[in-house]
């Protein structure tokens, strides 16, 4: 248990180190709640403007934690529609989010810390 929460400790400070590094100005401890609240909001707004059934498809894959049969036999579509509705949805939010290095680092320190 102690190695896991070292190894979690020491990725946590080597991804704070990036963040700095690429967003001037970043104080871990106060900055991580602001960007996250940021991100989501930011997710958020991009999930709402994805069609209709692509944004059904991706909450009930993201949000319900439904696998891509359980939402095919929900909404009666192909397992291929749910997989091309996902694909679409995560290119559309990852254009919307910008798309660039600061969000992944930002995505993977968030994930880490939460």
């Amino acid at each position: 248990m102690i190695n896991i929460l070292d190894k979690r400790y020491r990725k946590r400070q080597k991804m704070e180190g990036i963040l700095m590094h690429h967003l001037p100005g970043f104080s871990a401890s106060a900055d991580i709640a602001i960007l996250e609240k940021e991100l989501m909001a930011k997710l958020e707004a991009s999930v709402a403007r994805l069609p209709e059934k692509c944004r059904i498809v991706y909450r009930m894959s993201r949000e319900e934690g439904k696998t891509h049969r359980q939402i095919a036999q929900e909404l009666t579509i192909s397992e291929k529609t749910v997989n091309n509705h996902l694909t679409k949805a995560i290119k559309d939010i990852s254009g919307n989010l910008g798309g660039g290095l600061h969000f992944i680092i930002i995505a993977g320190v968030l994930r880490d810390i939460i």
